[in-house]
């Protein structure tokens, strides 16, 4: 059995999600766009208004993942930095790159 500290655990997204029953509908989303694939030759995820920050990281990875195209709309340019800074913390500066260079995340302005 897995002995997890949770002192702060209210402040942790998961902890979050499981109280105000989000959790189960990402999961259903992930879900439907497995089912959607076998229709369409292409998933792309259009990203509005998200901060795209590391606390939602564990859902963020399992969704890019399941998609072939991410479009990441900003606001302004410091809106633009804060979602590459946030990306990059996520994944990495290698791996960030690489989604970028096989044309995987295209940044665009709204």
């Amino acid at each position: 059995i897995e002995t997890v500290d949770t002192s702060f655990i209210q402040f942790k997204k998961y902890f979050q999600r499981v109280v105000n029953n989000t959790d189960l509908e990402y999961m259903r989303i992930l879900e439907r766009l497995d089912e959607e694939k076998r229709y369409r030759n292409k998933n792309i995820l259009y990203v509005v208004g998200h901060s795209l920050d590391v606390t939602d990281e564990d859902i963020i990875v399992k969704l890019f993942k399941k998609v072939d195209i991410i479009r990441v709309l900003y606001y302004d340019d410091r809106d633009k930095k804060s979602k590459v800074k946030n990306l990059v913390s996520i994944y990495g500066k290698k791996e960030f790159d690489k989604l970028r260079y096989d044309k995987k995340l295209i940044f665009l302005p709204l």
